[in-house]
């Protein structure tokens, strides 16, 4: 446009001699909505020299321009050009003042023309040309107004800027939206015509940061905090919670300055919780999730050997402005919880010592951030009772089993924990040592079995010792004896029975109870007792005779009255011993009559290897068995034999291995 001008300039001076005038000074042009434009200018003060103002305008920068107006009045100050369409395209301006004997030209201004599109991600582009010299990005003084206008409204300015575009970031739902441009410059305003389109916000808002996540010492109730979106159309916040492997939608909290949410969880006093939330628009746009924090849990093991007890707990993330400190908050019975200590945020752990013996103890811990923030964990609880050794163990029975193995009862109070059990043996110099281990299992009943025994030789002795949850020997119960019973058997048909005394039932020995087996099936029978304090016994067996030789015997000791209500016995060894055998033969006997069976009378002779078998005068066999009680009826195949004389033959071993065998002969009688 300048050298526009002095091309122009320069054909006036050599037309006619020019002599210097002030140019008006155009300062602004103002596009209406339909695309009129007014120009503003400052006037000249030399009325003497004045002879009108000439309006020119182009649509091009270098025109060619045309004369709009002449105007004669020199005060006036502005003119609107009618339809110049300054709403579709830039138009350019400049004013010719006219002098008595020169001419004078303004600078060349343009119209702004607001370009706006709409790119459907949510945002309105704006871009615009500058009027020309003096105006940004040329001036570091003005700036342009970006002014927006939903349809009920009145321009509003939204925002302003040096630069020539601007995007603006629809925060709500959906409207339609017109814009302006518009800039102050000494004093006047230039502005372009209003553009407009319908805009969607489909921009989620912006992630609102959670501060906490904290459990109330009071109920348990979850506490979640967090800041305000900073995105003006926020409605509302999500809160998720991390269920069943996926983010799951836990609620959601409407008002953008609603920013904490309580409700009940009972899962956090078990384990770790997780949140996150997420902003709300009013489209209804969400934003992503914002960082995930988890609710801390505390763990604890007492050691009672200690009177210690060990606290952990998981690490806090995600907190804003970072971790300063874990606060360690304790209550001691009905008192009030006071902070007991603080650790460092790199450490999850912390032991209280000194803890007193039946005294409640409620613990929490609680994260402090650098800007203030905190999250507490849930209360624990737990009453201390440091060990204390339990009110009774004792040895109930010890038992020579079927086995001839040592079978040893212990009966204890369950109700104190414990590590282990130890049976301790004592030896022959009398030493006791241990020989076997039991753990804790919470029964009150415990059964150990010595297998390292000679029951028959020998009497054993034992005791029990606790190992309490510290690992140190505790309690030790008195000690139990083993009975070792012998026996040997006598002519006069009596075996005597000698045994050493028990010694170990807490409510004394009632009795002594003798148990035999004989005969055929050999099943053990209660055959006498004697007093706690007799230890002999003579079993008169003379009416066993057909029993067999073989007789065995065991003795229990029978438990006497005790105020746990127990009725053990405590077995000794087993005893075999034989009884001698006899046998006497009569010599005749009458079938159908008196004497109908011929049968030897055999007293204490056992079945095993025994035989009895009649034969004619010539050798036939005509009868036999095993059993020393069966003999003969004087019959052969069903039908009576002849009377007369037969022969018999008895075998079987004695006590002393020997072979018996008697050979004779009886007379059957008619």
């Amino acid at each position: 446009m300048k050298a526009f001008k002095l091309v122009f300039i320069g054909f006036i001076f050599f037309a006619v001699r020019v002599q210097a005038i002030e140019p008006a000074v155009l300062k602004c042009l103002a596009v209406d909505d339909v695309g009129n434009v007014t120009l503003n200018w400052t006037p000249i003060n030399n009325i003497a020299e004045f002879s009108s103002y000439e309006i020119y305008v182009s649509p091009s920068f270098t025109g060619p321009y045309t004369m709009l107006q002449s105007i004669n009045v020199m005060n006036q100050n502005s003119y609107t050009h009618v339809g110049a369409s300054a709403d579709i395209m830039k138009k350019y301006y400049f004013i010719k003042t006219i002098g008595s004997s020169a001419v004078s030209f303004s600078d060349t201004l343009s119209t702004i023309l607001l370009l706006l599109t709409n790119p459907g991600n949510g945002n309105a582009d704006l871009s615009w040309n500058s009027p020309g010299t003096g105006y940004p990005p040329n001036s570091l003084v003005d700036w342009y107004e970006v002014q927006r206008k939903f349809p009920s409204g009145t321009m509003i300015t939204e925002d302003s800027t040096q630069n020539l575009n601007f995007v603006d970031t629809i925060a709500l739902c959906a409207s339609q939206l017109s814009y302006r441009i518009v800039i102050e410059h000494e004093g006047c305003y230039s502005s372009s015509s209003s553009k407009e389109d319908f805009f969607r916000d489909v921009i989620p808002p912006a992630i609102a940061v959670l501060d906490t996540v904290s459990v109330s010492f009071a109920d348990d109730s979850i506490k979640i905090g967090w800041t305000s979106s900073t995105s003006t159309d926020t409605e509302g916040y999500i809160v998720y919670k991390f269920m069943a492997g996926i983010w799951s939608v836990l609620d959601t909290v409407w008002g953008i300055n609603n920013t904490i949410y309580s409700y009940l969880d009972p899962s956090v006093i078990t384990a770790s919780q997780s949140y996150r939330i997420a902003s709300l628009d009013s489209c209804r746009n969400a934003s992503p999730l914002g960082s995930v924090h988890k609710t801390l849990l505390l763990q604890y093991q007492i050691n009672q050997c200690q009177s210690s007890v060990d606290i952990q707990w998981n690490e806090y993330e995600n907190i804003p402005s970072g971790n300063l400190e874990y606060l360690i908050y304790v209550k001691r019975d009905a008192g009030d919880y006071a902070l007991e200590a603080s650790v460092p945020q790199n450490f999850q752990n912390f032991t209280i010592s000194n803890l007193q013996d039946g005294v409640q103890y409620c613990i929490f811990v609680s994260i402090k951030s650098n800007n203030g923030f905190t999250a507490s964990s849930p209360v624990s609880c737990f009453t201390f009772d440091k060990w204390s050794a339990p009110q009774f163990m004792f040895i109930r029975y010890a038992d020579v089993n079927d086995e001839q193995f040592v079978d040893i009862g212990i009966h204890v109070d369950n109700s104190v924990a414990f590590t282990s059990m130890s049976l301790d043996k004592q030896n022959e110099n009398g030493v006791f040592s241990n020989i076997s281990t039991l753990p804790f299992n919470g029964s009150s009943f415990y059964k150990f079995t010595d297998t390292d025994v000679i029951t028959d030789k020998n009497t054993y002795v034992y005791k029990v010792k606790l190992i309490d949850i510290c690992g140190f020997p505790s309690i030790e119960s008195d000690t139990a004896r083993t009975i070792l019973l012998t026996a040997k058997s006598f002519i006069n048909y009596t075996n005597q029975l000698d045994w050493s005394p028990y010694f170990g039932f807490t409510g004394g020995i009632d009795s002594y109870e003798i148990n035999r087996a004989t005969g055929p099936d050999f099943s053990y029978q209660v055959s006498g007792n004697t007093a706690f304090n007799e230890f002999l016994y003579v079993d008169d067996v003379f009416n066993l005779g057909q029993t067999g030789a073989k007789f065995q015997y065991t003795v229990a000791a029978v438990q006497g009255s005790n105020i746990y209500g127990l009725n053990d016995r405590s077995r000794s060894n087993r005893v075999t011993v034989f009884q001698h055998s006899n046998t006497f033969i009569p010599n005749a006997f009458t079938p159908g009559k008196l004497n109908p069976i011929f049968k030897p009378e055999n007293i204490f002779v056992n079945p095993e290897n025994y035989s009895f078998s009649i034969y004619t005068r010539w050798g036939a066999q005509i009868f036999t068995t095993n059993d020393p009680n069966q003999g003969w009826d004087g019959s052969y195949q069903g039908s009576l034999v002849e009377m007369g004389t037969y022969i018999y033959l008895i075998r079987y071993y004695t006590i002393e291995k020997r072979e018996y065998e008697n050979k004779g002969t009886v007379l059957l009688i008619r």
